[in-house]
């Protein structure tokens, strides 16, 4: 009570002393408030600070321009062969500083100055290699031809290696390394110069990138692995988030419309987590002298892994939601049809539900709420963890994480035991209300409950195996900091391609044509010498056929060709005084792998730097201002911005950021290091433009006309594959719950590799052939993003015959993504199917597995399809039948509950043969029937009039 007198007399004493103020002098008070904000600091967003570094790096590069002291170094290591004034090579410092982008982590841009030490070494060598072989029989009277064809194989082989590599690695950090190897190799080999070009042109590299490098680090430094922790985070918010909406929606306790936003949020953060997680941990892994991440990287790849689990399970639950959504509706449906009052069915219905409600909605929820709590502490742990790295000293939350891991075990001892339970009863209770003592129908929601509830349990178990996982990363990242933290050993950091999911190769098996070990191919140790010989030879231009194959030699050998005018005679003066080397980047950057790609950027690139160069406040601000380098300086920091904001927050149009500031640099920084030279602004626009004008439409050409790779017919393709593996997954589902519970090996004479079985042992947890399923699924789920991006680049390809049906194929991923999200959930089920009925599980397998096989087929040739599709739905009904005619007493020894599980397993597969039958219905209205203007032809054939007889005539 005296604390209480005391706080009350504190507050009055307050309250009076500001109104005394306010009365007194109410705008003094305003203006103190009005000056605090004003001398207060802002608080930066991390956008903002990753745009300033960026456009502090530019202007940094710009003072090689600018700054007399600056463009003298250039000068001096790059004449201007004998001009007066400084180089005109000044520009490309800031260039650099563009492709290098220091709004990156530190342990990306530790990849990317390797990546560009490995470039530079390479274009050492292809420019000093050309150029010898060039004069060595340059100066030969009669072998100048072999000179030029030799440059020209040397450019050819070389720009086909970078482009090869650089879709093979698909990484970001690689694509800096690839630009200014390119620019390297253009400009030593165009300009015909040896050691000493070389030198020139790396040295401005060199520049550019210690700029990069130095506000990367010393400018607001992000460490990779705090960036790679606060992705944890967010993944753990979206995952608690997402687990707490949909149970509460599955147990209609809350709308999901009701929190909208935040649903959209974690929706996106969840799907994001599929491939910005190890995207995070690659960049980490860089930081080799950052013992946060070196000592516990082990733990930090099962962190990862887990939670990429995690995130397939979040899809299972969403698909149980989305399974409720469609039974509903198809009760509502069916009360219709029948004589049933509605109101009353709806009641029953709802009443049953309640029921279901009452006796599994409790379990579920304590279930739900212990690991969305524990999902929370664990973000909160981290969270704490990371701003204590920040603001010493440490304040962090200290958690018992066995203790953490112990509650989750515990919760799910008590779900487990009150559902199995719960289920028998009511299952129990549902057969003896209905004729025959065991036909249940498969509208009854205690189905829903039981998938729901499966996945759930899943969730939880490798819920434990993450906290195990962050309790190993805490316990090892406390006894890192320090200064005994460096003396670590030494771990190579992780420079490999950028693969987010185990090779297909190993987890499927041979989809394409021409496949081993079969008649038409057969095997090569079966074979005589000379047949091993012819078929090597076979296998080597096989390879030369494949997509990334074709798209490097295309892209090199294009490239060469676009180089041939500075080697001959008549038409060198034109191509450098055109400033040739220009279309040549211009050509390498925009030519991608699909035609789709390949338009967009040559789109963006014509367009970046007619908008710069057409501008004429922007075209003649060098002659504004010449002797003004400060203004110019300043002019072009603030241009940057809004270069920068597009090139960080937007990747798709990354390049037409670029773009537009690269053309800047040639308008106003390259201009004014000519300024002392008769050229005007617009002479130098107009070269410019022509010059990047033949490097895109040359890209066009080439993309579109030599061995073109349309997105479409990758998209396509794509489909195809995936509608086989996606058979392959449901085949190993069923071998899983088969009596040996072990999945196939699609490759029978070669075994996972020893990698793979340490990856599982991270996880003791996880069954072998659990841990490999999750993998097929992911590697499915990264299929089906990828399969998204061509969708995208497929609408930017004109069509003759129309516009490419966007909606029509958005909806074909739609179908297929709702396929393995249930086969996903029918997973966490463990169906351990009875003999008794394997001969109608048989057949309802055999032509699911058939279904995949002809929508494949379908995919690939785009022919029109059967009249007749696979009655899966039909065989499906049959082994329902089969289930409820078997009498299970017996054969279960008192778990009668066990038939619930049987007859889940029909109503999910229900789902799977109905987005099935979807697609091939669609497929069928795309490419059409064979012979027919739609199956309903077909069927009428087979119609019968009132009598029962057939009313179609014979058909001989």
């Amino acid at each position: 009570m005296p604390e209480r007198d005391s706080e009350e007399r504190l507050s009055t004493i307050t309250t009076s002393t500001n109104n005394i103020v306010r009365a007194a002098s109410p705008d003094s008070a305003r203006s103190i408030v009005s000056a605090q904000k004003w001398l207060s600091v802002p608080q930066l967003s991390t956008l903002q600070k990753d745009i300033i570094k960026c456009a502090t790096a530019y202007l940094i590069g710009s003072l090689f321009t600018f700054v007399p002291y600056f463009a003298s170094l250039i000068s001096d290591m790059v004449p201007n062969h004998g001009s007066t004034g400084p180089s005109p090579a000044g520009h490309m410092v800031a260039t650099v500083t563009v492709y290098f982008n220091p709004a990156k982590t530190l342990g990306a841009m530790q990849e990317a100055d390797v990546y560009c030490l490995i470039a530079a070494l390479f274009s050492a060598f292809v420019a000093l290699g050309s150029m010898d072989t060039f004069w060595f029989f340059e100066i030969k009277p009669g072998w100048e031809w072999l000179a030029d064809a030799l440059t020209f194989m040397w450019i050819a082989a070389a720009m086909s290696i970078v482009a090869w590599v650089k879709q093979w690695m698909n990484k970001p950090s690689f694509s800096p390394a690839a630009s200014m190897a390119s620019i390297i190799i253009f400009i030593t080999v165009v300009k015909e110069g040896g050691l000493h070009i070389l030198l020139q042109v790396s040295f401005i590299v060199l520049i550019g990138s210690i700029i990069s490098n130095l506000v990367c680090i010393l400018i607001w430094p992000r460490s990779a692995t705090t960036a790679l922790q606060r992705d944890m985070c967010r993944s753990l918010n979206s995952f608690a988030t997402l687990l707490q909406i949909l149970t509460m929606a599955f147990l209609l306790e809350e709308d999901l419309h009701s929190n909208s936003e935040t649903l959209l949020q974690a929706i996106r953060d969840h799907q994001a987590s599929f491939t910005s997680l190890k995207k995070s941990r690659d960049e980490a892994k860089s930081e080799w002298w950052n013992p946060r991440i070196q000592r516990p990287s082990d733990a930090y790849d099962a962190a990862v892994d887990s939670m990429t689990r995690l995130a397939q399970h979040i899809s299972g639950l969403r698909s149980g939601l989305r399974l409720e959504v469609e039974m509903s509706l198809a009760r509502h449906e069916l009360t219709g049809l029948s004589n049933v009052d509605p109101d009353t069915q709806n009641a029953v219905v709802e009443k049953e539900f309640a029921q279901l409600v009452d006796e599994l909605g409790p379990p579920m929820s304590a279930l739900a709420s212990t690991c969305v709590r524990i999902l929370t502490t664990l973000r909160e742990s981290f969270t704490a963890h990371i701003a204590s790295l920040a603001t010493p000293p440490r304040a962090e939350l200290h958690h018992d994480y066995d203790e953490l891991s112990s509650e989750i075990g515990r919760a799910l001892f008590t779900v487990e035991r009150t559902s199995n339970y719960a289920l028998a009863r009511l299952f129990e209770r549902e057969r003896n209300k209905s004729v025959g003592g065991s036909r249940v129908t498969e509208q009854d929601p205690m189905f829903l409950f039981y998938f729901f509830l499966f996945t759930l349990q899943e969730f939880a178990r490798e819920l434990q195996v993450l906290t195990e996982a962050m309790g190993i990363i805490h316990q090892i990242e406390h006894s890192a900091i320090g200064w005994t933290g460096w003396f670590i050993s030494w771990l190579p950091p992780n420079y490999g391609p950028n693969k987010n999911a185990p090779k297909a190769s190993k987890l499927f098996p041979p989809v394409k044509p021409h496949a081993p070990n079969t008649i038409l191919r057969p095997s090569h140790l079966s074979l005589p010498m000379w047949g091993r010989v012819k078929q090597t030879i076979w296998s080597f231009f096989q390879r030369l056929r494949e997509p990334d194959t074709v798209y490097a030699i295309k892209t090199g050998t294009g490239t060469a060709i676009l180089a041939l005018p500075a080697f001959i005679d008549s038409t060198r003066p034109w191509f450098l005084e055109y400033r040739g080397e220009w279309a040549l980047i211009s050509f390498f950057v925009v030519m991608s792998k699909t035609i789709g790609a390949t338009n967009v950027m040559g789109l963006h690139r014509i367009l970046g730097t007619l908008c710069v160069t057409g501008s004429s406040h922007l075209g003649t601000i060098s002659t504004l201002f010449p002797e003004k380098p400060i203004l110019l300086a300043a002019f072009g920091f603030f241009f940057s911005m809004p270069c920068f904001y597009v090139i960080i927050t937007m990747p798709p149009y990354a390049t037409s950021g670029r773009f537009v500031l690269l053309a800047y640099n040639l308008t106003t920084l390259f201009c004014y290091n000519l300024r002392f030279e008769d050229q005007a602004v617009w002479q130098i626009a107009l070269y410019r433009s022509c010059a990047v004008t033949i490097g895109v439409v040359w890209a066009l050409i080439v993309s579109r006309w030599w061995w073109p790779s349309e997105a479409r017919r990758e998209l396509t393709n794509g489909l195809s594959e995936f509608c086989l593996n996606i058979g392959w997954l449901y085949t190993a589902l069923v071998k899983m719950n088969s009596q040996s519970g072990e999945i196939p090996d699609p490759h029978a004479h070669q075994r996972i590799g020893s990698e793979d079985v340490e990856d599982v042992q991270l996880l003791p947890t996880i069954h072998a052939s659990e841990a490999l399923f999750m993998e097929m699924e992911l590697h499915l789920q990264l299929k089906l993003l990828e399969l998204q991006g061509l969708l995208v680049q497929a609408g930017n390809e004109p069509r003759l015959k129309g516009p490419f049906p966007v909606t029509f194929y958005r909806n074909i991923l739609t179908s297929l993504q709702n396929i393995l999200d249930k086969l996903h959930s029918m997973r966490c089920g463990k169906t351990n199917f009875i003999r008794a009925v394997n001969k109608e599980r048989r057949e309802m397998v055999g032509n699911v597995i058939l279904y995949c096989s002809v929508l494949s087929a379908a995919f690939g040739s785009k022919s029109p399809l059967s009249p007749y599709l696979p009655p899966a739905e039909q065989a499906r009904q049959r082994l329902v039948d089969a289930l409820r005619r078997f009498d299970m007493t017996e054969s279960m020894e008192g778990h009668e509950s066990r038939q619930l599980l049987y007859v889940a397993y029909a109503l999910m597969m229900k789902g799977v043969i109905s987005e099935l039958d979807s697609v091939g219905h669609s497929l069928q209205e795309a490419f059409g029937v064979v012979g027919y203007h739609g199956p309903q032809d077909f069927d009428s054939i087979f119609e019968t009039d009132g009598t029962g007889s057939d009313t179609s005539s014979p058909r001989v």
